[in-house]
């Protein structure tokens, strides 16, 4: 069975050089009893000001303490906001959506943590603040092992046919 948190929203105002980057996460614990080698994910990024800068969101994993990365990921992940020089606060909300899967090269197993992380970045313009940017409508959805699904099946078989008998 899978796993799935919803509507978590987060964001940043940045600092206004470009070499000022901040990475916001989340981390997720597997509880499931089984071992999860992929997950999918989908996402709203949602921009509120420019202030000159178009900022930069991009996702990244560090699955059980073994180091941020962002291979396995399929699907559009990085979104650029819009920029603009003169106007701080944009007059609707900017929304760009995606959805993305990611597959670990090792299973993460039951009790092991994996961190999901936003990096907010400046956007190249030479000058202005990073805008308010932010992400919302997060989902995250757990998918088992092929092995770990079989075993579940097999299991719910052989308990029909058990009944059957009876």
């Amino acid at each position: 069975d899978a796993a799935t948190s919803a509507d978590i929203a987060f964001g940043q105002k940045g600092a206004t050089t470009a070499s000022d980057v901040d990475t916001l996460g989340w981390s997720f614990v597997n509880a499931t009893g089984l071992a999860l080698l992929e997950f999918q994910l989908s996402w709203d990024v949602e921009q509120y000001s420019s202030a000159g800068r178009g900022p930069i969101i991009s996702l990244n994993y560090n699955p059980n303490g073994a180091g941020v990365t962002t291979s396995g990921i399929a699907g559009a992940n990085d979104v650029a906001g819009a920029s603009s020089v003169s106007a701080t606060n944009l007059s609707s909300v900017l929304v760009t959506s995606r959805s993305v899967t990611v597959t670990l090269d090792t299973a993460l197993e039951n009790g092991q943590t994996i961190v999901f992380g936003w990096r907010f970045a400046p956007g190249p313009e030479a000058t202005g603040a990073n805008g308010h940017i932010g992400v919302d409508n997060l989902t995250v959805t757990a998918v088992p092992e092929p092995s770990s699904s079989l075993f579940l099946l097999a299991g719910l078989s052989a308990a029909a046919m058990g009944r059957r008998r009876r």
